[in-house]
């Protein structure tokens, strides 16, 4: 843990590193995590112990499964894992290695667990990776996306609608007296606009959605039949949720 602390605060564990008989390597993989907990787990000085019981099991698996090299640190209900570029390498692909290090979290953790992993970068550049990858937790958790291994570049629009999330989510402003509406493009736009699909899972007839996103373009100004305006809407919708759920 020592280790870790070191290299995610910019710090060169030089010392460290040869007091453990270990060497630096030249890049490392970084992987962020959530544990999920249950409304249902016990709280007070019971979640405590178990938390503590439940972050060994889970470092002594993690460790057994991929071996000392890998590098864990789990403090309460998150935690990061490091990787050296050799060590991933062997293991596979970066997904291969995002699947197989999720599993033996959810197995560890004996729950859901939310995770993202970033690309090899050079020691120097772990804070900063941290930093980017805390976030994306945190866009993730607020999307409340599901909890599956995912990597950097696959949440780009998830960060793209952050970035300018004011902006994006007031394209959607003129819907918020009318929420059947929201409901109704955000449904469309997650069944891949299929007409059918979208009318089945909102309980209405084909031409009561059609209807519908008429007034969406109404009200809002967005083409739902152009390119430029389907990736506004897409955005927009991210962004709105981003937008309502601000922790």
């Amino acid at each position: 843990r020592a280790l870790i602390r070191a290299l995610l605060s910019g710090e060169s564990p030089t010392e460290l590193f040869a007091s453990l008989g270990m060497v630096s390597a030249a890049t490392y993989s970084l992987v962020a995590f959530q544990l999920l907990r249950s409304a249902a787990e016990p709280r007070g000085l019971s979640t405590l112990v178990a938390t503590r019981r439940r972050a060994r099991r889970i470092e002594a698996l993690l460790v057994d499964r991929f071996g000392p090299d890998l590098l864990v640190g789990i403090d309460g209900d998150e935690g990061v894992i490091l990787t050296s570029e050799t060590c991933l390498a062997a293991l596979g692909s970066l997904r291969d290695f995002s699947r197989s290090v999720h599993a033996a979290l959810v197995s560890g953790s004996e729950g859901p667990v939310r995770l993202v992993v970033a690309p090899p970068v050079p020691e120097r550049e772990l804070p900063a990776r941290r930093h980017e990858l805390r976030r994306l937790l945190d866009i993730a958790s607020r999307l409340d996306l599901p909890a599956v291994p995912v990597l950097r570049d696959d949440l780009t629009l998830e960060i793209v609608a952050a970035d300018s999330a004011d902006r994006l989510a007031s394209v959607l402003s003129p819907l918020d007296d009318h929420p059947e509406l929201r409901s109704t493009l955000e449904t469309w736009l997650a069944a891949d606009r299929n007409r059918t699909l979208t009318a089945r899972r909102l309980h209405i007839h084909p031409n009561t959605l059609d209807y519908r996103l008429g007034r969406v373009r109404d009200l809002t100004g967005l083409e739902l039949t152009s390119t430029r305006g389907l990736a506004l809407a897409v955005l927009s919708v991210l962004a709105k949720r981003l937008h309502q759920r601000r922790v």
